[in-house]
């Protein structure tokens, strides 16, 4: 069941919040005077934080979680029902890994942040979607 909760869309849909929109808030910086774009980003290499591969992990395999889940409402066989129990508590146990994690710098920090406030979004999406 994990196998195919660990599909190319769930890992790239947590790639992309993870480390996609860090980047993009690093490259729109304000420039310095006369500073072009090739220059603010190779002086930014020497100030680059490394985010952690624990962090990166929980992300991914709450993401995977959370998809899982997903899949299971979404086709409600006897099999899946009984498995959503599981899912559940599988997907919040995860969640609480992210929540929990100690970021021990700014770049963990703002993919901690990110992760969470898109995945805030995208739930409340989903509940203004259900009658």
């Amino acid at each position: 069941m994990l196998g195919r909760a660990l599909s190319r869309r769930a890992l790239l849909r947590a790639f992309s919040v993870a480390l996609v929109a860090p980047a993009a808030t690093a490259a729109n910086r304000p420039l310095q005077n006369g500073e072009d774009l090739v220059d603010a980003t190779a002086d930014d290499v020497s100030t680059v934080e490394d985010v952690s591969p624990v962090l990166m992990r929980a992300i991914c395999a709450h993401c995977a979680a959370f998809v899982n889940y997903s899949n299971l409402v979404r086709d409600p066989t006897p099999a899946n029902v009984s498995a959503i129990g599981d899912a559940i508590e599988e997907e919040r146990s995860l969640l609480l890994d992210v929540v929990m994690f100690p970021a021990t710098n700014q770049a963990e920090r703002n993919d901690q942040a990110n992760y969470l406030s898109s995945f805030r979004r995208r739930c409340d999406a989903k509940c203004r979607k259900e009658p």
